[in-house]
Formats: C-alpha cells, structure tokens, sequence
C-alpha cells in the first residue's frame, strides 16, 4: 500500500503543469554510462556488479536555484559470462546471476547552478522491469554538470529501491560519466 501511495504521489508531482515562467526554453539530454552494482533478493545471486547507463530528459526553471522535473530511462546488467560460479551453501548447483534491470522513472528536483555548470537533486517512482518479474519502487540521483553552455560533462550517482510484484526487493546503486546536451 506505502508503494502504491508514493508511486501516485509522484506521479502528481510529476505530471502537474508548471507555469511556462517556470520552465526554462530548452530542456537538457543527459546521456551516461558507468558502473553499477546490487543488494538484496530472496535468493543468493552471483554478479552483483553490472554495466549501468542512463537517458535523462529534464526541463528546469530559468533562476539559478530551479525546479527541475525529468523523465529517465535507464538500466543495469551484469556483462559477467563463462566459467565463474558462486554455489550458496547447501546447494548442489550455481547461484543465478543478479537480474538485469531496466527503469523508466519520473523525477522531480533542484538544480543549482548556472548555464555553465550545475549541480541536481531528483528524486521521484520508477517503475522497473528486466529479467523476471517487474516491479515499481523510487529512484534518488544526484548529478553535477561543467562545460560550456550547451555541452557538459556530467557526472551522476544514482540508487533505486524495487519491489517486484513477485515480492522480492532489491537496492541498486550505480555511478555514470556522460554528456549533457541543452
């Protein structure tokens, strides 16, 4: 029910309209990838760590202290194969390699910061999918930018809380470097 509630409350953050003094003229791209790892589950899984990457669309306000609200989509797999195998104590066999996730999430923040670089907050539900069952939970990301006025470097840290509808929940966390395009 707590996971039903926050999901609809951010969703109406997310989807109410801000006034169009409020918005900045062009909303920025985010594109980055890194590395990302995984607690939790039911189960003892092997290849916690995975290869993360992440598409941020977000529109800001025009003061150097604005709300932000974005649309991401991203994901982690572990790019782990071959001979590597983890047995849990007990079992005859191999423990099965961490789920690949996959999000969609919508975000709501502040950034700091001026059209050189900045500094964001987000936080807001995503709803999860990937290998196995799906899921819906919240993400966190904090992210600073630095370049010129229309292409910086960024730099984000994100983590996610998921519930699978199969009952099983897991912590992600992930560390990227990409560009931002505005």
């Amino acid at each position: 029910m707590a996971n039903r509630l926050l999901v609809a409350g951010a969703l109406a953050i997310g989807l109410a309209q801000p006034g169009r003094a409020q918005l900045g003229g062009t909303p920025a791209l985010d594109m980055n990838g890194g590395a990302g790892t995984s607690w939790g589950g039911n189960r003892r899984y092997s290849e916690r760590g995975a290869v993360a990457a992440e598409v941020t669309l977000a529109w800001r306000g025009r003061t150097e202290h604005a709300r932000v609200y974005a649309l991401s989509i991203g994901g982690q797999a572990s790019p782990a194969s071959g001979d590597n195998c983890l047995i849990p104590p007990g079992s005859t066999g191999c423990a099965p390699q961490f789920p690949g996730v996959s999000h969609i999430a919508l975000l709501t923040g502040v950034e700091q910061g001026a059209s050189h670089d900045a500094v964001r907050l987000l936080v807001g539900p995503a709803f999860f999918g990937g290998t196995g069952s799906s899921g819906a939970g919240g993400q966190a990301q904090i992210d600073a930018a630095a370049g010129f006025r229309h292409l910086q470097l960024v730099a984000a840290l994100r983590g996610s809380l998921l519930r699978r509808f199969s009952g099983e929940t897991f912590r992600l966390g992930s560390f990227g470097f990409g560009l931002r395009i505005q």
